[in-house]
């Protein structure tokens, strides 16, 4: 009976990061494909970056979500 919030805790690990990959995939696509085709339709400004370009900043990268999930799901296990 102790077993199984732990196992859901995983699970759950697993399907927040799988949301959090499907997010990351469609932001690459943007970046990829639409980034350019955008700044080549439109007059922007020298100053303005596109929101990838934005977030690929150093002082925004996730780390609190991975040390989160795992702060959540390692004491299940314990």
């Amino acid at each position: 009976m102790l077993v199984i919030p732990s196992f859901a805790a995983i699970f759950f690990d697993f399907l927040i990061s799988s949301y959090s990959n499907s997010i990351k995939r469609i932001g690459l696509y943007c970046h990829e494909q639409l980034g350019e085709i955008i700044t080549n339709l439109t007059d922007l400004p020298d100053k303005f970056v596109l929101w990838e370009e934005y977030l690929r900043r150093r002082e925004f990268k996730q780390t609190q979500a991975i040390i989160g999930n795992l702060g959540i799901t390692i004491p299940y296990q314990l």
